[in-house]
Protein backbone atom coordinates (compact mmCIF):
# COMPACT_ATOMS: atom_id res chain seq x y z
CA UNK A 1 0.00 0.00 0.00
CA UNK A 2 1.44 3.37 -0.98
CA UNK A 3 1.70 6.01 1.73
CA UNK A 4 -0.92 8.72 1.62
CA UNK A 5 0.33 12.14 0.41
CA UNK A 6 -1.04 13.73 3.59
CA UNK A 7 1.40 11.64 5.63
CA UNK A 8 4.32 13.11 3.69
CA UNK A 9 3.08 16.61 4.60
CA UNK A 10 3.08 15.63 8.28
CA UNK A 11 6.57 14.21 7.93
CA UNK A 12 7.80 17.40 6.23
CA UNK A 13 6.23 19.52 8.99
CA UNK A 14 7.90 17.43 11.73
CA UNK A 15 11.34 17.31 10.15
CA UNK A 16 11.68 20.66 8.40
CA UNK A 17 8.97 23.23 9.04
CA UNK A 18 8.58 22.79 12.78
CA UNK A 19 12.29 23.23 13.61
CA UNK A 20 12.50 26.24 11.28
CA UNK A 21 9.40 27.88 12.78
CA UNK A 22 10.59 27.19 16.33
CA UNK A 23 13.76 29.11 15.56
CA UNK A 24 12.36 31.94 13.39
CA UNK A 25 8.61 32.38 14.05
CA UNK A 26 7.60 30.63 17.28
CA UNK A 27 4.35 32.66 17.48
CA UNK A 28 3.07 30.83 14.34
CA UNK A 29 3.76 27.36 15.73
CA UNK A 30 0.61 26.86 17.93
CA UNK A 31 -1.76 27.51 15.02
CA UNK A 32 0.15 25.22 12.68
CA UNK A 33 0.49 22.57 15.39
CA UNK A 34 -3.31 22.62 15.71
CA UNK A 35 -3.64 22.08 11.94
CA UNK A 36 -1.04 19.32 12.15
CA UNK A 37 -3.05 17.49 14.83
CA UNK A 38 -6.28 17.94 12.87
CA UNK A 39 -4.65 16.44 9.77
CA UNK A 40 -3.42 13.50 11.86
CA UNK A 41 -6.98 12.84 13.04
CA UNK A 42 -8.31 13.05 9.47
CA UNK A 43 -5.68 10.61 8.22
CA UNK A 44 -6.61 8.17 10.98
CA UNK A 45 -10.24 8.09 9.81
CA UNK A 46 -11.40 5.24 7.55
CA UNK A 47 -11.14 5.77 3.80
CA UNK A 48 -14.85 5.18 3.30
CA UNK A 49 -18.01 6.83 4.45
CA UNK A 50 -21.47 5.39 4.99
CA UNK A 51 -24.37 7.09 3.26
CA UNK A 52 -28.02 6.11 3.56
CA UNK A 53 -30.46 6.58 0.68
CA UNK A 54 -34.13 6.29 1.63
CA UNK A 55 -37.17 6.66 -0.57
CA UNK A 56 -40.21 5.00 -2.06
CA UNK A 57 -39.81 2.03 -4.36
CA UNK A 58 -38.97 2.86 -7.94
CA UNK A 59 -37.89 6.48 -7.47
CA UNK A 60 -34.34 5.87 -8.73
CA UNK A 61 -32.15 5.40 -5.63
CA UNK A 62 -30.20 2.51 -7.19
CA UNK A 63 -29.97 4.32 -10.52
CA UNK A 64 -28.54 7.37 -8.75
CA UNK A 65 -26.00 5.28 -6.83
CA UNK A 66 -24.95 3.49 -10.02
CA UNK A 67 -24.47 6.85 -11.74
CA UNK A 68 -22.46 8.26 -8.83
CA UNK A 69 -20.30 5.24 -8.12
CA UNK A 70 -19.83 3.37 -11.34
CA UNK A 71 -20.67 5.60 -14.30
CA UNK A 72 -21.52 3.02 -17.00
CA UNK A 73 -21.02 -0.10 -14.86
CA UNK A 74 -23.88 -1.38 -12.76
CA UNK A 75 -23.15 -2.10 -9.09
CA UNK A 76 -26.79 -2.23 -7.97
CA UNK A 77 -29.80 -3.62 -9.80
CA UNK A 78 -31.90 -0.78 -11.17
CA UNK A 79 -34.86 -0.18 -13.42
CA UNK A 80 -36.58 -3.50 -12.73
CA UNK A 81 -39.99 -4.59 -11.61
CA UNK A 82 -40.78 -4.18 -7.95
CA UNK A 83 -38.42 -3.45 -5.08
CA UNK A 84 -34.98 -4.74 -6.05
CA UNK A 85 -32.99 -3.47 -3.10
CA UNK A 86 -35.63 -3.55 -0.38
CA UNK A 87 -33.08 -4.75 2.14
CA UNK A 88 -30.19 -2.78 3.51
CA UNK A 89 -27.47 -3.06 0.90
CA UNK A 90 -23.85 -2.10 1.41
CA UNK A 91 -21.91 -1.12 -1.69
CA UNK A 92 -18.14 -0.97 -1.58
CA UNK A 93 -16.79 0.76 -4.63
CA UNK A 94 -13.22 0.78 -5.87
CA UNK A 95 -12.73 3.03 -8.88
CA UNK A 96 -9.34 1.66 -10.01
CA UNK A 97 -10.85 -1.80 -10.59
CA UNK A 98 -13.48 -0.41 -12.93
CA UNK A 99 -10.99 1.86 -14.65
CA UNK A 100 -8.69 -1.06 -15.45
CA UNK A 101 -11.42 -3.26 -16.97
CA UNK A 102 -10.89 -4.18 -20.63
CA UNK A 103 -13.28 -2.82 -23.22
CA UNK A 104 -14.20 -6.42 -24.12
CA UNK A 105 -15.63 -6.97 -20.62
CA UNK A 106 -18.69 -4.77 -21.11
CA UNK A 107 -21.09 -7.44 -22.48
CA UNK A 108 -20.06 -9.82 -19.71
CA UNK A 109 -20.55 -7.11 -17.08
CA UNK A 110 -23.96 -6.30 -18.51
CA UNK A 111 -24.97 -9.98 -18.52
CA UNK A 112 -23.72 -10.42 -14.96
CA UNK A 113 -25.72 -7.35 -13.94
CA UNK A 114 -28.87 -8.83 -15.47
CA UNK A 115 -28.25 -12.15 -13.71
CA UNK A 116 -27.84 -10.31 -10.39
CA UNK A 117 -31.09 -8.49 -11.09
CA UNK A 118 -32.84 -11.80 -11.82
CA UNK A 119 -31.46 -13.26 -8.59
CA UNK A 120 -32.70 -10.26 -6.66
CA UNK A 121 -36.17 -10.42 -8.22
CA UNK A 122 -36.56 -14.20 -7.81
CA UNK A 123 -34.58 -14.90 -4.62
CA UNK A 124 -34.55 -11.53 -2.88
CA UNK A 125 -30.73 -11.46 -2.92
CA UNK A 126 -28.51 -10.49 -5.84
CA UNK A 127 -25.83 -12.94 -4.70
CA UNK A 128 -28.13 -15.97 -4.32
CA UNK A 129 -26.59 -19.24 -5.51
CA UNK A 130 -29.44 -20.38 -7.78
CA UNK A 131 -28.48 -21.59 -11.27
CA UNK A 132 -29.44 -19.66 -14.37
CA UNK A 133 -32.02 -22.28 -15.43
CA UNK A 134 -33.83 -21.81 -12.10
CA UNK A 135 -33.89 -18.03 -12.55
CA UNK A 136 -35.12 -18.23 -16.16
CA UNK A 137 -37.91 -20.66 -15.26
CA UNK A 138 -38.98 -18.45 -12.35
CA UNK A 139 -39.08 -15.34 -14.55
CA UNK A 140 -40.94 -17.24 -17.28
CA UNK A 141 -43.51 -18.32 -14.68
CA UNK A 142 -43.82 -14.69 -13.48
CA UNK A 143 -44.59 -13.71 -17.09
CA UNK A 144 -47.21 -16.51 -17.41
CA UNK A 145 -45.00 -18.54 -19.75
CA UNK A 146 -44.20 -22.25 -19.68
CA UNK A 147 -40.92 -23.15 -17.93
CA UNK A 148 -38.07 -24.35 -20.10
CA UNK A 149 -36.21 -26.54 -17.59
CA UNK A 150 -39.01 -27.51 -15.14
CA UNK A 151 -37.10 -26.03 -12.22
CA UNK A 152 -38.82 -26.51 -8.87
CA UNK A 153 -38.89 -23.19 -7.01
CA UNK A 154 -38.51 -23.16 -3.25
CA UNK A 155 -41.47 -21.79 -1.27
CA UNK A 156 -40.08 -18.32 -0.52
CA UNK A 157 -39.05 -17.76 -4.14
CA UNK A 158 -42.40 -19.06 -5.37
CA UNK A 159 -44.26 -16.56 -3.16
CA UNK A 160 -42.12 -13.72 -4.54
CA UNK A 161 -42.67 -14.85 -8.15
CA UNK A 162 -46.44 -15.25 -7.65
CA UNK A 163 -46.56 -11.69 -6.28
CA UNK A 164 -44.72 -10.44 -9.38
CA UNK A 165 -47.03 -12.46 -11.62
CA UNK A 166 -50.09 -10.86 -9.99
CA UNK A 167 -48.64 -7.37 -10.39
CA UNK A 168 -47.85 -8.01 -14.07
CA UNK A 169 -51.33 -9.42 -14.67
CA UNK A 170 -52.92 -6.41 -12.95
CA UNK A 171 -50.86 -4.09 -15.12
CA UNK A 172 -51.95 -5.88 -18.31
CA UNK A 173 -55.61 -5.62 -17.32
CA UNK A 174 -55.31 -1.92 -16.50
CA UNK A 175 -55.61 -2.36 -12.75
CA UNK A 176 -53.52 -0.16 -10.52
CA UNK A 177 -51.34 -1.92 -7.98
CA UNK A 178 -51.07 0.08 -4.79
CA UNK A 179 -49.24 -0.85 -1.67
CA UNK A 180 -51.05 0.14 1.48
CA UNK A 181 -48.70 2.14 3.63
CA UNK A 182 -48.51 1.59 7.34
CA UNK A 183 -48.14 4.52 9.69
CA UNK A 184 -44.94 4.21 11.68
CA UNK A 185 -43.86 6.03 14.78
CA UNK A 186 -40.17 6.43 15.42
CA UNK A 187 -38.78 7.18 18.85
CA UNK A 188 -36.55 10.23 18.99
Amino acid sequence: MTPRPEASVLNWFDQQAKPFLSAHAPEKLPSLQSDYERLQRLIARPDHITVCFLGNSGVGKSTLLNALAADEAQVLPAGGIGPLTAQATEVLFDAPELASADEGDAPSDNLEGLIKQARNIVCGKQFAEQPLEYLVDALRFACSMEPKWDARLDDADMQRVIRIRRILAAGKSGQVHERKSQARTFAT
